[in-house]
């Protein structure tokens, strides 16, 4: 049989799984094997016929002989080792003794420290315990690669003697057609699965400030409080929950992204993140540690973050986001896609290039490892590459939703608690309540009464007082003109009179001079006329005198109207039965009086 190359990986998958499958598919004519590696046993994984192998843990100091059968059995050539980190403590002292080459693929910066995610710093603190314990690894390796030059110099301050290969995680480009214009408000889209080693404390006070309000946030992946998709206000936060690699650059071009942002507080060695947003054509903004800031300082399609805190992280992605939207730019970023992203083919090549230089081993079968029979079938339909992937998403989404549910009705559950116990307290005092509430009602009905019978006998007198003050306006008013009619018919008299009187003048002035004889009545029209005069002075202070009446009355009249209307919205409260009730009431009481 064709001697394996036995891949070890970690069990919860991520970018190492990701890479080592990517390179699988890549080399077709090499023999791969997948080894699960986790915390409560192994599942062994023979990709092209999607067979698995439960493992069970050897016992205490039997790793050795487990090793010896697992690559026996197998026929296995080549140990890749993928990681490095307690869960492989004894590969890592099994390995310099074992007689089969091996290789280190560094994927992060575990060689540092077993601590990798317990500090709050951007790199782990060099353990020299551990840098001791794997110096025997490190120089016995046929070879040992490197994704970055951020990982070249971290290895090397550690391990000065070693050769690094460079093998950077490639990626597949997918056709960009950019039918879509930008979002009419501008968008920053972050991606992956965060935690505190991806910045979600930074992440979460940046959308705090009262500025982010004016930019749509989309992540696309989850964080360690919110994993099944949601979206929120003030700001617009939209979680896209759980998704496949492929996905990811359709999803930055669904969501109309403009800028794509990194708060990580971990270094990253390489960081397919990065990769799909440029794969997508879109602008970043990096924090200046680690391989994120080595790639934009060498290839541009971005910026490097100095910000120390959220407020000027904010501030540095509202500078950027009108430039990342600018016209153009994500058209020329679509030219630099393929310097900046490392392809499938390019990392399949240098790997391939790196296991033809190994001396293979061809162990002599040793016997089968220590298997579980039992867990076949429950291993192929849980472990497998499309199945194990599309069942954690549904199952991310589907204890999310129930969590959600739970939470929702704890709450209810506690509200209607107490309500209960506070009706339960109001219920022991409700008598007592209810006996005050009772006097208090008879108290306010015998004050509506009385307010009624007032109300009643003041609309009524208010009533009989503006009939009153109405009738005598008109009497006045026909008074006035009487007078006035009168006082025309005198002046139209005196001006007849005068006419008549200045004729008979004329007629006695020319008879007299034709006979010579004296006008006995020269003196009557001056008399007249000062009698008409002194009447029409007499009717005229009459008529002013009842103009004076008439508009004392009127004066009088508007404070009255006033009170007329209160007293015509306070009846417009009272019923109309009441309203008829009271006058009765009142009159009869007025006939008993009289």
């Amino acid at each position: 049989m064709t001697p394996a190359i036995l891949h070890v990986i970690p069990a919860g998958g991520g970018g190492t799984e990701r890479f080592v499958r990517d390179l699988v598919a890549a080399l077709p004519t090499q023999r791969h094997l997948l080894l699960h590696v986790g915390p409560n046993g192994n599942a062994l994984e023979e990709p092209l016929s999607g067979r698995y192998l439960g493992l069970r843990a050897p016992p205490a100091g039997a790793f050795g002989r487990y090793l010896a059968a697992l690559l026996g059995s197998h026929t296995i050539g080549l140990v890749h080792l993928h990681l490095i980190g307690t869960s492989t403590q004894d590969w890592i002292d099994t390995l310099p003794r074992a007689s089969v080459p091996w290789l280190i693929t560094l994927h992060d910066l575990g060689f540092l420290s077993p601590q990798l995610f317990a500090l709050d710093a951007s790199e782990p603190v060099v353990d020299p315990d551990w840098v001791a314990r794997l110096r025997p690894l490190v120089a016995g390796a046929q070879a040992i690669t490197s994704p970055s030059a951020f990982i070249d110099q971290r290895f090397a301050a550690c391990f000065p003697a070693a050769t690094l290969v460079r093998v950077e995680p490639g990626l597949m480009l997918p056709a960009l057609s950019f039918d879509k214009a930008v979002a009419e408000v501008p968008t920053v889209g972050l991606i992956g699965a965060f935690g505190r080693h991806k910045g979600l404390e930074r992440l979460e006070a940046v959308w705090a400030d009262p500025r982010a309000r004016g930019v749509r946030w989309v992540l696309i992946g989850y964080t360690e409080h919110q994993l099944q998709p949601s979206q929120r206000s003030e700001p617009t936060v939209l979680i896209h929950g759980p998704f496949e690699p492929s996905e990811a650059v359709a999803l930055i071009e669904r969501y109309q992204i403009d800028l794509m942002w990194f708060p990580n507080r971990l270094a990253e060695s390489f960081s397919y993140a990065l990769s799909e947003a440029w794969a997508a054509a879109r602008q970043v903004l990096v924090p200046a540690s680690g391989a994120l800031a080595e790639r934009v300082g060498a290839h541009g399609g971005g910026w490097i973050s100095a910000a120390s805190d959220a407020a000027a992280a904010l501030d540095e992605i509202l500078a950027a986001l009108p430039q990342a939207r600018a016209a153009g730019v994500r058209a020329e970023a679509l030219q630099q896609r393929e310097q900046r992203v490392p392809s499938i083919a390019d990392m399949a090549a240098a790997c391939s290039e790196v296991y033809a230089k190994v001396a293979w081993a061809a162990p002599a079968a040793e016997g089968a490892p220590w298997a579980a029979t039992e867990l076949q079938a429950w291993l192929e339909s849980q472990l497998g590459p499309l199945t194990f992937r599309h069942e954690n998403i549904r199952l991310a989404r589907d204890y999310a939703q129930v969590r959600t549910w739970a939470e929702q009705l704890a709450v209810d559950v506690a509200d209607l608690r107490s309500d209960r116990d506070h009706w339960q307290a109001q219920f022991s005092g409700v008598q007592g309540f209810a006996a005050h509430l009772q006097a208090d009602v008879s108290q306010l009905q015998g004050e509506l009464r009385a307010t009624q019978l007032q109300a009643a006998d003041l609309s009524a007198h208010w009533q009989a007082a503006r009939d009153q003050f109405a009738a005598d306006a008109v009497s006045r008013q026909q008074q006035v003109a009487t007078l006035q009619a009168e006082l025309d018919g005198a002046q139209t008299t005196l001006a007849q009179a005068l006419a008549e009187q200045a004729r008979e003048s004329a007629a006695w002035q020319l008879i007299a001079r034709e006979h010579g004889l004296t006008d006995p009545l020269a003196d009557q029209p001056q008399a007249l006329r000062e009698w008409l005069t002194v009447d029409l002075a007499r009717r005229r202070r009459m008529l002013e005198e009842l103009q004076q009446l008439t508009a004392a009355q009127s004066a009088e009249l508007i404070p009255l109207r006033i009170k007329g209307s209160r007293y015509d919205r306070l009846l417009g409260l009272i019923p109309g039965f009441l309203q008829r009730g009271a006058r009765w009431l009142v009159r009869r009481w007025r006939h008993r009086t009289v």
